[in-house]
C-alpha cells in the first residue's frame, strides 16, 4: 500500500496502489498475490525516482475536505487544500473536479513512510509577489471589503489578495465598532501602509487618504457607473 497524508496535517489514509477503492479513499486490504507484489515493487520504484520540485501530471481521484488524492503512475498522492489556489476556497471542489487532469509540483517525500505532498499552487503566479512589484507604500488603492471584525476590516483588491484595514487606521470621525461605518462588499479607498509579500499581509490606511483624494476617487466611480451614451 501506498500512505499519503496533508502536508501540514497528521492525518494519514491508506491506499491500494491501484483499484477502485483509490476513487472512496477506504482502506483496502492488501493483495497477496504475485501481481500485487509486483505492482508494490513497482510503487517503490516510482516513489525512490521522484524529486522535491518535480512537475507531474495525474488525475484527480478524490475530493475530501481537506485536498484531493491524485493518482500519476501506481503511486497517490495528496494535493492538500491549502496547496490548490493561492486563494483561500471552503473545499476542493471550487476549483477540482474528480477524473479531470491535473499539473502538480512534488513538494514532500518521505520514502520510509511511503508518503507524496503535492502543490498545485507552486505552479501559479505568486500573486502577493506581483502585487509587492506594482504597488509601494503610500500608493492609493481601492477594493471591496470582504470580512469586518472588531479590530478592523479585510478588503480584496483586483489583484486577488487583501489587505487588513486596522481600527487604528479608520477615520478619525468614527465612533464605535468599523461594522458602523463599513458594510460588506462596500468599495473603500485606502493608502498602502505596509506590504509583507512573505508573511501575506498588507496594512491599509483609510484616515491617511485625503479629503481631495477620496472626493476625485468618489468622482470617478460615479462616472464609471453612468450608462454608455448611444
Amino acid at each position: 500500500m501506498i500512505v499519503v497524508n496533508t502536508p501540514t496535517k497528521s492525518q494519514t489514509r491508506r491506499f491500494c496502489t491501484t483499484g477502485p477503492d483509490n476513487r472512496t479513499g477506504s482502506q483496502s486490504p492488501t493483495n497477496h498475490h504475485v501481481g500485487g507484489q509486483s505492482i508494490r515493487r513497482a510503487a517503490e520504484k516510482q516513489l525512490e525516482t521522484l524529486a522535491i520540485g518535480q512537475v507531474i501530471s495525474g488525475q484527480i481521484v478524490n475530493l475530501v475536505k481537506y485536498g484531493a488524492f491524485i493518482n500519476f503512475g501506481v503511486l497517490t498522492g495528496l494535493l492538500h487544500i491549502s496547496e490548490i489556489t493561492w486563494h483561500h476556497i471552503d473545499h476542493p471542489s471550487a476549483k477540482l473536479t474528480v477524473d479531470g487532469e491535473i499539473e502538480v509540483m512534488v513538494i514532500d517525500i518521505d520514502v520510509e513512510r511511503k508518503r507524496v505532498s503535492l502543490s498545485r499552487k507552486q505552479l501559479l503566479p505568486d500573486p502577493w509577489e506581483q502585487f509587492a512589484a506594482e504597488y509601494t507604500v503610500g500608493d492609493l488603492i481601492d477594493g471591496v471589503v470582504t470580512s469586518i471584525t472588531d479590530f478592523g476590516a479585510f478588503v480584496r483588491f483586483d489583484a486577488g489578495v487583501e489587505g487588513l484595514i486596522h481600527v487604528s487606521e479608520m477615520p478619525l470621525y468614527m465612533s464605535g465598532k468599523p461594522g458602523d461605518l463599513l458594510q460588506l462588499n462596500e468599495r473603500v479607498l485606502t493608502r498602502i501602509v505596509s506590504i509583507q509579500p512573505e508573511q501575506q499581509r498588507i496594512g491599509l490606511s483609510m484616515r491617511r487618504v485625503a479629503a481631495a483624494e477620496e472626493i476625485k476617487w468618489l468622482a470617478e466611480q460615479r462616472h464609471k457607473s453612468l450608462p454608455l451614451a448611444e
